[in-house]
């Protein structure tokens, strides 16, 4: 477990690093490259609420419109956007499974297959129909289970409420 979140501590920096002055030491790249080739565990470095993806120039695949609460207008459209660090080099595919919940039942899943990377931008439109509290369950299947990756919670409540 402590070997899991030092990974996810040196991904999280990664884009750090590639934007500080200072390059990072030969042994966290060594580090970091190594997890790329030979993990197995994907890391879901971040998530947010977006009303948009950029679909063109510079900023292709990237959440627009990011919402500042978790709280979103019924029927308002809204996705999910996940950026992910994949490792694996004898893994062609991997699988995650998204299951979105409301009142401890889940309403859909959603598998999604990802090739090995370094940054593995994704999104899903989430359920905005019905008010209440959500959750998305993000999960890798393994050999013998799934390993959670995560959990989103978001509010839907009606269009006047949002306002307050």
């Amino acid at each position: 477990m402590k070997q899991k979140i030092i990974w996810a501590a040196l991904a999280l920096l990664m884009p750090t690093m590639a934007w500080a002055a200072d390059k990072p030491n030969t042994e966290t790249v060594k580090s970091v490259l190594n997890y790329y080739h030979t993990g197995q565990e994907v890391i879901l470095l971040e998530s947010k609420l977006c009303t948009e993806i950029i679909k063109d120039g510079e900023n292709k695949n990237e959440c627009s419109g990011e919402l500042s609460t978790q709280q979103v207008a019924k029927g308002q459209k809204v996705f999910l956007w996940m950026n992910y660090f994949i490792p694996g080099d004898m893994t062609e595919k991997t699988t995650v499974l998204m299951q979105f919940s409301r009142k401890g039942k889940v309403f859909s899943s959603k598998e999604l297959s990802m090739p090995q990377s370094i940054r593995y931008r994704t999104w899903r439109l989430l359920s905005t129909r019905k008010t209440g509290d959500w959750s998305v369950n993000i999960e890798q299947e393994q050999e013998n289970g799934y390993l959670s990756l995560g959990t989103v919670n978001y509010s839907v409540v009606e269009a006047a409420a949002t306002m307050e």
